[in-house]
């Protein structure tokens, strides 16, 4: 019998996969009323051509036509209404038909969808040769775009509507449920395809991600992400952001770091290779002493800033049970907790490495586990003087469970969005990258166990990807216990630099704990700007970049080394 020939991918295809319940046939394919579900289709088909290319061709953007029945069509005769205008209209006409029973969508919206059904049967690598459909499908993501601001923001839109349940509490409720991670579709499940809010949209190159201002389509597979509506717990909206950064341990001993017996491994490593464990000291008496450390810290902060909206500790930083005793320390003065967490599990190599953040507007907290382990090497090895614990002629591993990879996104304010990663989650990027730039939180804190944050070493290499395409801020912490611990062999005198910034404004800025100081501050400020898409609209300064505005040392008499 002969083998069947490969047969192309058809426009009709992708639709059958993408939205099964919307396939009637081939010649009928019925269109979503949902934006994010119409926006997951056509981009995944100009993803997948590169039909997008059309939208930076000579004769772009297209001028609007008035379809017959169209609303907008006597404004659209008397004024001279530009593509983007259009399209901005189109999409508040969607927005509100999206909430309404039955749902009536916008002319324009079912001519560009009927089009796309014209040309079911056209292979989907020869879209782009096709201009009439390239152009009904970057014009319906368009205003499926339009139809979404600020669907991921704490901010609520003027409701236009009012008659008919809001569009903002609707894409709310369907971008929370948990079933298979976040998504804004509701007729497309996320292992077929994903939409989730966007906050920057890269200027530069040309990518389907520059085709967006609200929403975007983000990868399925085995990152999943989760979103979280936490509003700081403060009386009104503010325009900064207070960051309590805690470098703790103070003191790292070589000792913290055991390598695991080769019969505990319960795998068989190759030959050269080893699972190290990093012990985090816990008892009574030190847990007491944290608690202690941070109210004295807390209440100097808070008299030398005016408040403390959050409390950052690098990697490792806390037990399960030291987290649980400050939590309610944080709480009291209304601050978010976020730490590394490191557990040993008796001689099994299964321990946990992962950053646990709690929230004083949610009742739960939220726990994200490392993506990837450690490798020591002999550099390394040589730089934190781990000789005597760590054989240099292997490469050390990690020895921490890869459990299930999740990412988080937390909507904290009306301009800010925030993912927190942990150190090799920041170097190593994927699986992660493609969706954490595609959404692109205008903050990124990067949790490390690492030696001192310098311009000259990895994280800035790495913060530098994230900060000049989409635009995030990144702010990477370390310990000082581990700055002090790191002593590379031609450079005796170890650095107090914990922490560095990035930003796609000012650059680098590395941040250093004067001596004298227990703790720092950091405050960071909001600045509205606009940004465009490819296709030639704008937001009209509805984006927020977020930079550093000020360094304040902390300084408490009795705190003791930890």
């Amino acid at each position: 019998m002969a083998t069947p020939e490969p047969t192309e991918l058809t426009i009709g295809e992708v639709v059958r996969f993408l939205a099964p319940n919307c396939w009637k046939s081939e010649a009928e394919i019925e269109c979503p009323s949902w934006p994010p579900d119409v926006f997951a289709i056509v981009a995944t088909l100009l993803d997948r051509s590169a039909g997008y290319r059309v939208a930076v061709s000579a004769d772009w953007p297209p001028k609007p036509q008035t379809p017959k029945d169209w609303i907008w069509a006597e404004k659209m005769e008397s004024e001279e209404l530009s593509w983007a205008s259009w399209m901005r209209e189109v999409g508040i006409a969607w927005r509100r038909s999206a909430v309404s029973q039955p749902p009536q969508l916008p002319q324009p919206v079912l001519d560009w969808w009927a089009e796309l059904v014209s040309n079911a049967s056209i292979s989907v690598s020869r879209l782009s040769d096709h201009l009439p459909c390239c152009r009904a499908l970057l014009q319906l993501s368009a205003a499926a775009d339009a139809a979404c601001e600020f669907v991921g923001s704490l901010a609520v839109p003027y409701e236009e509507n009012l008659e008919s349940p809001s569009f903002h509490e609707a894409a709310q409720s369907t971008l929370l449920r948990s079933e298979g991670g976040a998504s804004l579709c509701r007729t497309i499940h996320p292992t077929r395809a994903r939409v989730l809010p966007k906050f920057r949209t890269s200027q530069k190159g040309l990518t389907l991600r520059s085709f967006s201002l609200n929403i975007c389509l983000c990868p399925t597979g085995e990152v999943e992400p989760l979103w979280n509506n936490v509003p700081l717990d403060r009386d009104d909206s503010q325009h900064s952001l207070n960051l309590l950064i805690l470098p703790w341990p103070t003191e790292v001993s070589p000792q913290s770091f055991r390598p695991l017996p080769d019969e505990s491994h319960g795998a068989q490593l190759a030959d050269g290779f080893g699972l190290f464990r990093l012990e985090t000291p816990e008892s009574e008496e030190l847990t007491t002493r944290l608690s202690d450390d941070l109210r004295a810290i807390l209440k100097s902060a808070t008299d030398k800033v005016g408040r403390i909206d959050a409390i950052v500790l690098p990697e490792g930083a806390l037990t399960y049970g030291q987290f649980d005793a400050l939590q309610p320390i944080a709480f009291e003065y209304r601050s978010v907790l976020i730490s590394g967490i490191c557990q040993s599990s008796g001689t099994s190599p299964q321990g946990t490495n992962s950053v646990k953040m709690a929230f004083p507007s949610s009742k739960s907290g939220v726990e994200q586990f490392k993506h990837h382990r450690w490798q020591l090497d002999d550099a390394q090895i040589a730089t934190y003087g781990l000789a005597a614990q760590l054989n240099p002629a292997l490469k050390w591993w990690e020895g921490i469970a890869i459990r299930d990879r999740q990412l988080n996104f937390f909507a904290l304010e009306e301009w800010l969005t925030m993912s927190v990663l942990i150190c090799e989650d920041l170097a190593r990027q994927d699986p992660i990258s493609q969706i954490l730039r595609t959404v692109g939180p205008n903050l990124v804190i990067a949790l490390l166990m690492d030696g001192p944050q310098l311009k000259t070493r990895w994280p800035n290499r790495y913060a530098m990807v994230l900060a000049d395409d989409p635009g995030c801020a990144v702010l990477s912490v370390t310990s000082i216990g581990m700055c002090n611990l790191s002593r590379p062999l031609h450079h005796q005198q170890p650095s107090r630099v914990i922490a560095l910034w990035k930003d796609d404004k000012n650059g680098a800025v590395e941040i250093e704990l004067p001596q004298n100081a227990d703790a720092l501050v950091l405050t960071l400020y909001n600045d509205e700007i606009t940004e465009y898409s490819a296709d030639g609209r704008c937001d009209d300064y509805k984006s927020t970049a977020v930079y550093l505005g000020g360094i304040h040392p902390i300084r408490c008499q009795h705190v003791q080394k930890n």
